[in-house]
C-alpha cells in the first residue's frame, strides 16, 4: 500500500501532511502557485489519495465502530474543522449523538459530551438527504432559528447524511468556530 498501517490511522498527521504530488513527479506545491486550475487539481489529487488510503485501511479492520473516533479525527484534520459529530438513529428511530471529536485533542477524553446540535440543520440534512455547507452559519437565514449555532459559536458548518444505499443511518456535522468561509465545496465532497 502507499501508507504503512500497523494500526488504522496511526499517524493521521503524516497522512494529511504527506506530499501527494511527489509520486506524480510534480515536486513541491509552491511550483503550482499562480497557475490557474492547478491549486484545485492539487486539492483533488490530495483528497483522492487520502480517500484511497482510508478505503484500503478500512478493508483491513474487523471492527469499524472502534475506528470511528480515528476516522472523525481524520475528517477534522483534512477539512480543518474544530468539532465533528456523528449522529445515528437508535432502535427507537431517535437521532442520538454517537461520537464527538474535537480538534483540541484534550477535549476528546470525555465519553460523549452533552452537545447542542442544530435541530434545524439535522432536519434539513435528513429530510432532504442532502449535504449542507454554510460559510457564515450565524447569518445564514436557513438556520436563523437555531440556538445551538449561537451557543456553540459556529462560524462555518458542513453537514452530510450518512447513507448506505437508500438507508439513512444518521449524519456527520463538522463545525468551524474560527472563521467564516471555513469550508468549501471540495471539503463537502470529501466528507
Amino acid at each position: 500500500t502507499l501508507f504503512p498501517y500497523t494500526t488504522l490511522f496511526r499517524s493521521l498527521t503524516e497522512l494529511v501532511q504527506r506530499n501527494w504530488l511527489e509520486p506524480l513527479g510534480v515536486g513541491d506545491e509552491s511550483t503550482l502557485v499562480g497557475q490557474p486550475g492547478l491549486q484545485d487539481l492539487l486539492a483533488r489529487t490530495r483528497q483522492f489519495a487520502i480517500l484511497y488510503e482510508v478505503s484500503q485501511a478500512l478493508q483491513q479492520t474487523a471492527d469499524l465502530r472502534a475506528e470511528l473516533p480515528s476516522l472523525l479525527d481524520l475528517i477534522l484534520q483534512v477539512v480543518r474543522g474544530d468539532r465533528v459529530a456523528l449522529l445515528r438513529f437508535d432502535a427507537n428511530n431517535e437521532l442520538q449523538v454517537h461520537t464527538v471529536r474535537f480538534a483540541d485533542a484534550s477535549r476528546n477524553d470525555v465519553a460523549v459530551p452533552s452537545l447542542a446540535i442544530s435541530k434545524t440543520v439535522a432536519d434539513a440534512v435528513l429530510t432532504q438527504r442532502c449535504a449542507i455547507i454554510t460559510a457564515d452559519a450565524s447569518n445564514d437565514q436557513r438556520f436563523a432559528s437555531s440556538e445551538s449555532i449561537v451557543l456553540n459559536n459556529v462560524r462555518s458548518l458542513l453537514a452530510v447524511p450518512v447513507l448506505v444505499g437508500n438507508r439513512l443511518l444518521g449524519l456527520i456535522e463538522v463545525e468551524n468556530t474560527r472563521s467564516i468561509n471555513g469550508f468549501n465545496e471540495s471539503d463537502l465532497r470529501l466528507v
